[in-house]
């Protein structure tokens, strides 16, 4: 039993060292360095610079957005639930291909979607129109998710259909 015990220890040890290298794993550790928020920030510039955007703002947290049409009455709290139409890609990709997108216009808690959504659509009401260009610490960090690699900013074009519940 004994010379069972460190090569069984050993092995764990070298499994829990692996924990959080997979991007995709649920105990994925978000990182954001600065050298990371340099390169988002310079990728959504020229990604504004590419579309020839003018009129972008850019919040504190580091979220660029534009407002198309601000929408009516009141706008959606970081608590509300939400329904849209959007089309997500990524910052990058200069074929604008969408990596997400939805006609149906599905319903979403802002309480458990991207931070840069929970932020930005606080900004239109209801009937608004928005892109938001969204640094990578805002949407899926170091991490990343299925469908976007870790560190990716991304755009995503809102449309806030309705606002139903505050």
């Amino acid at each position: 039993m004994k010379k069972l015990f460190l090569p069984l220890l050993l092995a764990l040890g070298f499994l829990m060292s692996m924990c959080g290298t997979d991007p995709y794993a649920p105990g994925c550790v978000n990182e954001y360095t600065a050298t990371q928020d340099s390169a988002d920030r310079k990728a959504i510039r020229e990604f504004v610079a590419r579309k020839g955007m003018t009129g972008v703002i850019t919040t504190q947290s580091g979220l660029s957005y534009v407002i198309y049409n601000a929408g009516e009455g009141q706008k959606p709290r970081s608590s509300s639930i939400i329904k849209a139409d959007y089309r997500g890609s990524f910052v990058t990709d200069v074929s604008g291909k969408a990596f997400d997108s939805a006609g149906y216009k599905p319903s979403f808690n802002l309480k458990q979607v991207i931070k840069g959504w929970t932020e930005g659509l606080q900004l239109i009401g209801t009937g608004g129109r928005i892109r938001l260009m969204i640094p990578s610490h805002l949407a899926y960090s170091s991490c990343g998710n299925a469908a976007v690699p870790p560190n990716t900013p991304l755009v995503f074009d809102i449309n806030l259909v309705e606002i139903e519940k505050y």
